[in-house]
């Protein structure tokens, strides 16, 4: 018997909720194998986003003049 492959998507801020969820299973064997390796591939690519985020950040804001930041802080747009 061979596994069937299915695709699922989901976007980037869902990582830490699906990690979480499938945490939660209670799982033995192989099962649980496969969950910890997914758990732990999720963590990287969770880590990854928030890089990259973070980078774009601190390059977005080294672009910004000081009175925009400013005015961004002390008004909601």
């Amino acid at each position: 018997m061979t596994a069937r492959k299915e695709e699922v998507t989901f976007t980037n801020g869902q990582l830490v909720t699906i990690g979480n969820t499938l945490a939660a299973f209670k799982l033995k064997g192989r099962a649980s194998l496969g969950r910890t390796w997914l758990i732990n591939h999720l963590e990287d690519l969770n880590k990854q986003f928030n890089a990259d985020q973070l980078a774009t950040q601190k390059n977005f804001l080294k672009q910004m003049k000081p009175e925009i930041l400013f005015i961004r802080k002390t008004k909601r747009l």
